[in-house]
């Protein structure tokens, strides 16, 4: 059967459009009683009942950087296109030195970068829906290596807001400040329309992490596709 996260998930999209249907007298929604179209929380507790997954293993998490490592050169080329992919990878790369949760790494503004009082330091501030708070995460701006092959997660971030910074002006007003912005392809998700301006999502992030797990042939401990997330 499906799980409960997920359940959760298709009910609150199907309540939205009942509800919509329900505003233009389409169907009728029953508001009090124990029949009550919706109820006021048919899922309680079921974040206490999703398993998050496994810490990667030392030989994972150098795999998974190996080839984080490889996905985001072209986000330093000359004339690079800007896709979904390309900036769910960068988001990786600095989910996984930083270890900050989706939410906070997927709603990152243009002011997410703060002065650190050590030189050659910088704050990545990200703002915490859940205790509506701002946490913030020293991050080196050069690195300690000789030659600059890898690049910190402070240029990972300039550089995507280098990137978007064309895309703000045909963006929607709520997404203009977001970091991770990027013309979509294609109307597969049903909302965005090709050429259109979007945020990454969640379900795109997904996506992508799939892609890369494919293209890299990332495997866990026991030789199966590795199951990555944030």
């Amino acid at each position: 059967g499906t799980a409960n996260s997920n359940q959760k998930g298709c009910y609150h999209a199907t309540k939205s459009v009942l509800r919509a249907l329900a505003q233009r007298g389409l169907v009728v929604e029953q508001l009090t009683g124990d029949s009550r179209t919706f109820p006021r929380n048919p899922y309680s507790g079921v974040q206490h009942t999703t398993k998050g997954e496994t810490r990667l293993s030392k030989a994972e998490r150098t795999a998974v950087t190996l080839a984080l490592r490889e996905a985001i050169k072209p986000l330093f080329s000359h004339d690079v296109a800007v896709t979904s992919e390309l900036i769910s990878y960068a988001l990786l790369a600095v989910a996984l030195h930083t270890g900050r949760n989706t939410t906070p790494l997927l709603e990152m503004d243009v002011n997410c970068l703060k002065p650190h009082p050590k030189d050659g330091t910088m704050f990545l501030a990200l703002y915490k829906r859940r205790g509506h708070s701002t946490s913030q995460v020293p991050i080196r701006k050069e690195l300690d290596s000789v030659g600059g092959v890898r690049p910190t997660v402070y240029r990972i971030i300039q550089r995507a807001m280098e990137l978007a910074e064309p895309l703000r002006v045909k963006s929607p007003e709520h997404l203009r400040d977001r970091v991770w912005l990027y013309e979509s392809r294609s109307a597969g998700n049903g909302i965005a329309t090709p050429g259109a301006v979007t945020a990454l999502s969640e379900d795109t992030l997904a996506r992508s992490i799939g892609i890369l797990v494919a293209r890299y042939k990332l495997q866990d401990n026991d030789g199966r596709p590795l199951r990555l997330n944030i």
